[in-house]
């Protein structure tokens, strides 16, 4: 539109591509397809309705089409920023609340890292003041909000576009649980203190630690190296190399990525260590046991020697050995005790399954990152009644798959075969992990698939795949009581045979 400067949002650069407009002078001239395409379209008298009945009008139909969904994302950008920047709206103020909470809790992170860049730990009084600051700040952002008098839509539609801001680049949302796991690391980094994350698959381990190594990094770039059996002891410690000097051929040790982090005060991150063949892991043994300002003998680079730089620990991320996870090796207990270990549970653990009076907080508000675009926009794809569904399934298969049956508090899903109420085993082999949700609603989000638009199944249609795909029988008819569950809690007709085929059960 006219008044409306490109946004640079996923949605309307694709809009633009296809317009065949996006120039160097897009984020700074004026976006005038909608504008000029529904004049042409006016003065050829061409509708998309016409395309059924004139197929070779279907490529100008297209165009305006398009050029109108352009229009529409602009228009709707706009309002949410005019929204977003005026000081008494209702939604800006919400957002205003929930970003201060993010940063307040960023605020106190950044005091670790600044203190273990300065070569110190902080002390108790100033992690009281600074823990006694962010609670201010908590409190504050909430009063605001109650004060305003903001309804609980605009509150959820705000946090999801601050959530969405900060999956964007982090690749983490930050509730509850993610806020102790995050301060948790920071407060070991400062100390040096190596850390073992270990918790199930797709909830978020690495990202974590990921995270915490980028802000102790001056580029803001975890130092991560992903553990795997074909590893060599140089990707970690370094190796000699031949360099050509002044027509000379010269020995140098280049060093590794630990070596590196020692040297920088960086922790390292290393994906999945139970993978990595335990004779290169027993490099690390002795190194988890020294401190800050300790010196290490580097003796694959003939006993040169360098001090270890507050700030620099190791996080490690495993998946421990099991009969599910069989391919990881097991941690030498010698080896394990090295290690401050940081468990990480699926989110809302002590929510029951498939409870309308207490849905899952954590990982609905996760699926509702998707109901908006990256601009703030509204999905037309992801609608807030599917991401919540969507959230309920993942959560109840999360619980079945990590945790015993009897242990899951819920209206538990069950069949003829057996009576789980006394299971002592999970009574699911996969699951929908958070990672996997996500991977679902953005799929959606993008409407590149003819099976999620125009009419298509949209989010329910992708699960339903997904589900279809589970390895095991057993796992399906799991999800296929589960579904009939959620549906039990609304009103409508239930095609048991049709979605036991589709299922695959």
């Amino acid at each position: 539109m006219k008044n409306n400067a490109c946004i640079q949002s996923l949605e309307c650069r694709q809009y633009c591509q296809a317009l065949d407009l996006l120039s160097s002078q897009a984020t700074v001239a004026p976006c005038e397809w909608p504008e000029q395409i529904e004049a042409q379209a006016q003065d050829d008298s061409i509708t998309i309705d016409m395309v059924a009945k004139h197929p070779e009008l279907s490529a100008d139909a297209l165009k305006i089409s398009l050029a109108q969904e352009l229009g529409r994302v602009l228009s709707a950008a706009e309002a949410i920023r005019e929204q977003l920047t005026a000081p008494d709206n209702h939604l800006a103020i919400a957002y205003e609340s929930a970003k201060e909470k993010f940063m307040a809790r960023q605020s106190l992170w950044e005091q670790f890292a600044n203190a273990a860049k300065s070569d110190r730990v902080l002390t108790d009084t100033e992690v009281r003041h600074y823990t006694m600051l962010l609670d201010s700040r908590l409190k504050q952002a909430d009063r605001r909000l109650k004060q305003a008098d903001i309804q609980p839509n605009t509150a959820t539609y705000a946090q999801a576009i601050v959530d969405r801001e900060t999956l964007s680049e982090y690749s983490l949302l930050f509730d509850e649980n993610m806020d102790k796991t995050v301060t948790n690391l920071f407060v070991n980094a400062m100390t040096g203190r190596s850390t073992l994350i270990i918790g199930d698959k797709g909830i978020a381990k690495t990202q974590a630690a990921r995270f915490v190594s980028g802000a102790f990094s001056d580029d803001h770039e975890a130092k991560f190296v992903s553990g795997d059996g074909s590893m060599m002891k140089d990707e970690l410690v370094g190796k000699m190399t031949l360099t050509e000097q002044n027509g000379a051929t010269v020995t140098t040790f280049k060093r590794g990525i630990l070596t590196e982090c020692m040297e920088q005060g960086i922790p390292l991150v290393i994906d999945e260590i139970n993978l990595i063949d335990p004779a290169i892991i027993m490099r690390l043994q002795d190194i988890l046991l020294r401190k800050p300002g300790d010196i290490i003998t580097i003796q694959e680079d003939g006993g040169e020697q360098i001090v270890i730089k507050r700030g620099f620990c190791v996080f490690a991320t495993a998946n421990e050995a099991s009969v599910r996870y069989q391919s990881r090796a097991v941690l030498d207990p010698a080896f394990r005790d090295r290690f401050k270990v940081l468990p990480i549970e699926y989110p809302d653990g002590g929510t029951p399954i498939v409870d309308s009076s207490r849905p899952p907080l954590a990982l609905t508000r996760l699926a509702y990152t998707y109901v908006t675009s990256e601009s703030g926009v509204g999905s037309q794809l992801v609608l807030p009644g599917a991401a919540k569904w969507l959230a309920s399934l993942a959560h109840a298969s999360q619980q079945l798959y990590s945790k015993p049956a009897r242990d899951v508090t819920g209206r538990l899903p069950g069949n003829s075969a057996a009576n789980i109420i006394d299971d002592d085993e999970p009574r699911m082999s996969d699951c929908i992990t958070p990672r996997k949700m996500v991977d679902i609603l953005k799929s959606v989000a993008e409407g590149l698939n003819p099976m999620t638009v125009a009419g298509g199944e949209g989010v329910q249609g992708v699960v339903y795949d997904t589900i279809a795909a589970m390895q095991h029988r057993s796992d399906r008819l799991q999800m296929f009581e589960v579904i009939r569950m959620l549906h039990d809690l609304t009103d409508g007709p239930f095609d048991n045979d049709g979605l036991k085929k589709r299922l695959k059960v």
